[in-house]
């Protein structure tokens, strides 16, 4: 059985890399990859398979607003005639210059308090663990980068989890595009000071319980 199992995963994940290789598969047959997708990811291939998904690859390497980072850190600190001049010419990674930045001594001090709170039997966070301080910088470093994307927004303490499993399967560069594409573009305004678009949600929920299943509206 443990053969046979072996056999059809090796399988499975030739299949994902050729979907992830042959990016017109991706695009085009788009039922097959959402129905593979339905029955779960190899985990070898899944933080690849993700960047693709939530449109993290097509932001790093081909839309032509992959500099938007870039954009955004020069329109917080720098007059417009000089914002002007240094974007055209600027091919840095965006990434890269939200690091180099200090950070909202805030901001900074809300996220190390919550670094040993995340998934501390794994060991990638580990107090222990063999790449517990690399996990924990790394997830440090992704979410100063974001407070410092957004200061306006600053960090909140759901980001921390979906941060952490986001490193636990790919490298930071590539966590970090992956954390903005969920935040720009499928959790928008979750984490706003307000939380606006969970409380909505929240709503649309408790509306829905109570026309679809009466009895876990009033559990």
């Amino acid at each position: 059985m443990h053969r046979v199992y072996c056999v059809l995963l090796g399988s499975l994940c030739e299949c994902y890399r050729y979907i992830l290789i042959c990016e017109y598969v991706f695009l085009l047959r788009y039922s097959t990859v959402r129905k593979r997708c339905r029955k779960g990811i190899p985990p070898s291939v899944r933080g690849k398979a993700w960047k693709y998904l939530c449109g993290a690859t097509y932001q790093m390497e081909v839309s032509p607003n992959r500099t938007v980072f870039d954009v955004r850190i020069l329109k917080l600190r720098l007059s417009e005639e000089a914002f002007c001049c240094i974007a055209k010419t600027s091919s840095r990674d965006g990434f890269q210059k939200c690091l180099d930045q200090v950070g909202d001594p805030k901001w900074i001090d809300d996220i190390e308090k919550d670094l040993n709170r995340q998934f501390p039997n794994h060991e990638m966070f580990s107090r222990n663990g063999k790449y517990g301080d690399g996990g924990k910088d790394d997830l440090f470093q992704l979410l100063k980068a974001w407070t410092v994307l957004h200061p306006e927004e600053g960090y909140c303490q759901g980001q921390a989890p979906v941060a952490s499993v986001l490193l636990m399967h790919m490298p930071l560069r590539d966590a970090f595009y992956c954390f903005v594409q969920i935040c720009h573009r499928y959790l928008p305004d979750y984490y706003s000071p307000g939380l606006e678009a969970v409380q909505v949600d929240g709503d649309i929920l408790v509306q829905l319980l109570k026309e679809k299943s009466r009895v876990s509206y009033q559990h």
